[in-house]
Order: structure tokens, then sequence, then C-alpha cells
């Protein structure tokens, strides 16, 4: 123990008496001042603390160490030449020091007493954790001491899960505040820090602190401080712990080491309902798997008393719920058989697959196969048994059933493969004759073909020198007879020029001349041609072509054939005064491309023919490309056609590596789109 003495009765000598009089390890001896009605030396005769008024009067009290709180250096160097310089004096800035280092350690001690108190609350609320069966509750009762020991006013716990909080418990905050019971984290703030860093965060001035000076929930409640701590399960923050004060503040140390360990206690108290929920749901699932299940389950203690069990032990052995509750398992199964069992387990982990007779409540035996698994505690010690019995007195049966099945369907697969095998053949022979058929029906196309071209040339050639007029003038009905001749023999070798094209695309001798053009001069020659039809039902044909379309790599002659077919076909179901508009634009990613080159590195053309006349129903639209169909037979009989343009442009489109595609409703109009690539597909 250190004798100490002290020289000076000032207010700051009676506070130095207080904090060295509360010490165990020193002791005051005395204290030098002359004016007895001095605070320090009242203080002094209250505690009967030994009052000099001669400096030489410290040779008799003996002091280890004097402080000096006068702040006069005569008096401490009087007392060291009285001392011979043998003696510890501290002086001014000293005795602060001093002072100090007393204050702080009664502050630590303090807070230990404290830190000892809240270890020793907290204790207790570990075990009334064990006994709660609500989460919410536990973590009530947890913020509540929390809040007594850090002397804040209001706080709450909160969970997290992917980005957004959920409040599960608060105390001291607005109703207002806890009504919004969910949020998200917003990226910079509080909550983002705690979940990324993963470190408590004290916060003495909210309205101040970059994290939280722009909340504006923070705001309207008035909260001015803040610590927080995350709640870790692992490396997974799962909850963060608010403490709150609506007045600026330091928390101590001493408060964060309290808020830390009580994070933890709530990680463990997650955890512990999180197995509990997870202990819950196996239950439920073990119940469910032994309600359906088909083979008897019986569940027992160490010693074979039954404790559970499902619907299929009563059924099978005979008893009641309430009478196989808490039997031996003697009870079906003999001593012996038992002993058995228990012998073939001691060699191995569980038992599986052991044939046994048991009995029913009749005495009846059946044949089963059993599996017994042990279950066993953290000590490997067995708590219980599970007994899986399956009747096995049908499996001879079924086995029986099955095998005479088994022989049917083998009979039947002979059978079904003979008679397979002889289809097959005539279905070979069949699509022979097909093909054969077919060639004859190409061969035949192509023949006639040729042979009515060359007299319809000759019909054409003779009836446009009529009308020229070339042998003389012709009467009205005369110039009508002929034109109509004229008109019918184009009409005849149009449609026999279709017919030899489809051939040729069927018989893949379809040559494609392929050139680099400009789309606006191929339009131009369509539209130039096509002008004079659509003035004679005073049709209006408008064309818009996009800016970025320039040239196209295709063939020239194909692709004025596929925009005649389609023009044609506007002016013909077009009614007078009707609007035609061809629209050509560049697109990207469009399905039908050629199968080699990825659709994203091909740009293409699309083309689009749209007119105001009668229009196409849904059905319709189905077939319209197909060969000799069209739109329907009364449109055939009154417009005219064989239905083979459509399905010959297609064809083209197809050749170019292209797509067509129509729009259409009936009595709205339609628009024909065919796609192709900018450059040659070859």
């Amino acid at each position: 123990m250190v004798r100490i003495a002290i020289i000076g009765g000032n207010i700051g000598a009676s506070a130095l008496i207080s904090l060295l009089r509360s010490e165990a390890n020193s002791e005051i001896v005395g204290i030098y001042e002359k004016d007895i009605d001095s605070p320090g030396v009242v203080l002094a005769r209250k505690w009967n603390i030994p009052v000099i008024s001669d400096v030489k009067s410290f040779k008799d009290i003996n002091p280890e160490i004097i402080i000096n709180v006068t702040g006069d250096v005569r008096l401490s160097n009087e007392i060291r030449r009285l001392f011979l310089d043998k003696i510890d004096i501290i002086e001014s800035a000293g005795t602060r020091f001093v002072w100090e280092i007393i204050e702080r350690q009664k502050k630590t001690k303090v807070e230990l007493n404290k830190l000892i108190e809240v270890d020793r609350e907290f204790s207790e609320i570990v075990k009334s954790i064990a006994t709660v069966d609500v989460l919410q509750n536990s973590l009530l009762l947890i913020l509540g001491k929390l809040l007594e020991f850090l002397e804040a006013p209001a706080g709450s716990i909160a969970l997290y899960d992917s980005g957004e909080m959920r409040l599960v418990v608060s105390q001291g905050l607005s109703k207002k505040f806890i009504e919004n019971k969910r949020w998200t984290v917003m990226p910079g703030g509080l909550t983002d820090s705690l979940i990324k860093d993963k470190e408590i965060i004290s916060i003495s001035d909210t309205q101040k602190h970059d994290l939280t000076k722009n909340n504006p929930s923070l705001v309207n409640e008035r909260i001015r401080s803040v610590i927080a701590s995350p709640v870790l399960l692992g490396d997974e923050v799962r909850a963060i712990i608010f403490i709150d004060d609506f007045k600026p503040r330091q928390f101590t140390e001493v408060q964060k080491i309290v808020l830390r360990n009580v994070s933890a206690l709530v990680g463990i108290c997650l955890k512990k309902f999180e197995l509990s929920k997870q202990v819950a749901d196996l239950r439920l699932k073990l119940y469910d798997m032994m309600r359906l299940s088909q083979d008897v389950i019986l569940y027992t203690d160490e010693k074979g008393k039954i404790t559970l069990f499902n619907e299929r032990a009563c059924d099978e052995f005979g008893y009641s719920e309430e009478y196989l509750m808490g039997k031996d398992i003697t009870l079906i199964i003999r001593h012996d058989d038992l002993r058995n069992i228990m012998g073939e387990l001691a060699k191995r982990a569980y038992v599986s697959g052991y044939k046994l007779k048991v009995l029913n409540s009749g005495g009846k035996e059946t044949e089963t196969i059993l599996s017994l698994l042990p279950i066993k505690d953290s000590n490997g010690c067995v708590t219980n048994y599970l007994y899986i019995i399956r009747d096995i007195r049908h499996e001879k049966e079924l086995s029986d059933l099955l095998e005479k099945k088994d022989k049917e369907i083998e009979d039947l697969r002979s059978n079904l493969d003979k008679k397979i095998y002889e289809r097959t053949k005539e279905l070979e022979k069949f699509n022979k004759q097909l093909e054969y058929a077919n060639q004859l029906k190409s061969r035949f196309i192509a023949n006639m073909s040729h042979e009515l071209r060359t007299p319809l040339n000759s019909i054409l050639g003779f009836s446009d020198v009529l009308l020229d007029k070339t042998f003389g003038d012709l009467t009205e009905n005369q110039e009508r007879y002929i034109r109509n001749i004229y008109n019918s023999g184009r009409h005849l070798l149009e449609l026999v020029n279709n017919i030899l094209d489809i051939a040729k695309i069927e018989a893949g001798k379809y040559e494609m001349v392929y050139e680099t053009f400009p789309v606006e001069e191929v339009i131009g020659e369509v539209v130039n041609i096509m002008n004079s039809l659509a003035e004679d039902k005073f049709i209006e044909i408008n064309v818009s072509i996009s800016d970025d379309v320039s040239t196209i790599t295709a063939d020239r002659v194909k692709l004025k054939q596929i925009l005649y077919n389609l023009v044609s076909n506007a002016i013909k179901f077009t009614p007078e005064g009707g609007l035609i508009k061809i629209d050509v634009r560049k697109e990207k990613n469009v399905v039908g491309q050629l199968s080699n080159i990825p659709s994203q590195s091909i740009e293409f053309v699309r083309f689009s023919v749209s007119d105001t006349g009668i229009g196409i129903s849904s059905e319709d639209k189905e077939r319209i490309f197909d060969e000799f169909e069209q739109a329907n037979t009364e449109f055939s009989k009154r417009y005219g056609g064989a239905g083979l343009g459509l399905a010959l442009t297609k064809r083209l489109v197809e050749l170019h590596g292209g797509t067509i595609t129509v729009e259409s409703s009936l009595g709205e109009g339609s628009t024909f789109s065919f796609s192709i690539p900018v450059t040659s597909p070859v």
C-alpha cells in the first residue's frame, strides 16, 4: 500500500482525497494546510486524516509520495531539503495526471462491474430463451435488456434477406415508424455499410454523419445518435440491431462490447429457431412418409416400447392405436427372432432384407421382410429403433403374374415387329411408286408446257401483229375478239411459265443469277409497268424507301418477278379508288435466314406491299402459299387465277434465303412482306 501526503487544502485537494480514499492500494497519511477552514481540511477531519501545519511534521507521518496541489514550488523544494531529496513530489500537471488516472480507474471499475452485471443478466436471458417458442418474444426480451444496459430510449431488431430488411421487434419508436415493416436496403446508407463491413457502426450525431444525415426516417423520428451491429451466422449478415437516442451522444467502448456480445447472442437465437423449424419440418415429413407408406413403420425406445407407428401397423396387425401404443415390440416379433435380429445389428450399422414371420392379433403368422435402423445420440448411444416391415405374401403371386405378362408382351412384341417389317416394306414400295409418279408428273408438265408454249407464242405473235393493224384496219368487234385472244394467250403463257418454274425448283435445276443493283431502280421499274394496270382502276401506288437502303445483291429478274406478283395481286383484289403502298427498309435477325450464317451477322431488306383490298380470312392465310390454292372458290371465280402466283413467289423468296409473311383480316386489306439478305447468301 502506497503512503500518500497532500500539500494544500483547496477544492482540488478535497477532490483528490475523495478519489484516493476509495483506492484500495493507497493510504492518505496526512494533509498540510494552515487554513483550518479550507475544503480539504474539513474533509480530512471528517475521515480522520491527520492535518499538519508545519512542513517539518512530514517527517513524523513518513509519506512515500507527496502531491502538491497548491502550485507553490517553494514548499516542494523545502520538503525535498527536509528529506534530502529522497522523496517523490508530484506537482501541477503531474497532479492533474494522477487525478485523471485515478478517475479513469474508478470509471473502469464501474464499467467492469456493469459488464459483470450484464454477463449475469444475459446468462439469465439465455436460460429464458431456451424455454421460449416464439422468436419475436426472445428478441423482444433481449432488446429490452440491451436498451437498459446501453442507457438508450429506443431500438429495434430487423432481419435481413436478399437485399430486404424486415422489422421484427422494436421499443421506444413511434407507431408511424414501426408501421413500415419492410424496406429495401439503399446503397451507400447505414444498413448497406453494416452489411458490407460486418462491423459495429457508432454515430454520435446523425445530422452530421454522411451515412445518416439524409435519412428521412431518422429525421422524422428525431433520432440524433445511433449505434448498430450486424448479426452474423457464419459469414452472412442475417439481422441488424439498431440502438437509438434522441440526443447526440458518444457510446463507450464497454457499451460497444456489450452490443457485440448481444449480437452474438441474437445470432445464437436465430440459429436456434432455424434449427427448431428444420426439426419441425423433418418431423412433418416423417409423419407424411409414415402415413403414405405401404409398409408397417414402428418406432420404439431403447427398451423396445412402441412410441410411434403408422396406420398401416394397425391394419396389418389388427390392433387399435390405443392398444398398440406403449406395448413391447415382442407383441409382434417373437423373442427368439428379436434376439437374432439384434445379433445381426451388432455386426453392422443397420439390418436390411431380413426375412421374418410376424404375429397379428389373432396369433396368425405373416411372412415379411424387415429393416431395422438404430437411432443414436451425439455420444453414440442408442435412444430409439426404427422398424420397417413389408408384407411379402402377395409378392409370389405378383411375381408369377408379372412373368405371365412379360411372356404375353414378348409375344405381342414379336408379332408387332413382324407387322412393322411387313408394313415398312409396303411403305417403301409405295414411296418408290410415288417418287416415280412424281417424276412422270414433272416430265409431263415440262413436256406439255414446252408443247403449249410453241403454239402460244405463235398465237400471241399473230394477235399482236393484227392489233398493230399491220394487215389493215379492224372492225370494233374484230379488235375486241383479237384482244381477248391476246389477253387469254398471255394469261395462259404466264400460267405455263409458272408451272415450268415450279417444276424446275422442285427438280433443283432452277438457276439464280446474282448481281448488285440499286433497290430504288428495281422498284421504279416494277411501278412503271404496274401503273397502267393501277390507273385503269384509279388505284394510287405510293413508294417509301428507307434512307439506309441503297443496293442489294440478288437475282434481279426473280426479285422483280416477286414484286410483280405481289403488286399485281394487290391491284387485282383492290377495289377502284384504293391505295397500294410499297415500303422498303433494313432489318436484322429475321427468322428464316441461311442456317450456316449467324443471324446477328446478316442485314436484310424487308419489302412490304400493302393494299386496301378485300383482305384474307385467318383460315385462308394458312394455305394461300400452297400450289393451286386461293383464298376461296368464290374469289377464284370472280377474280380468276390458278393459285400458282403466291406459291412461286414463296419459292423465289426462299431461294434468296429469305421468308415471306402475310398480315390480313377479311375486309381490311392485306400486307405481304418478304425479307432477303442485303448480300448474296452464296
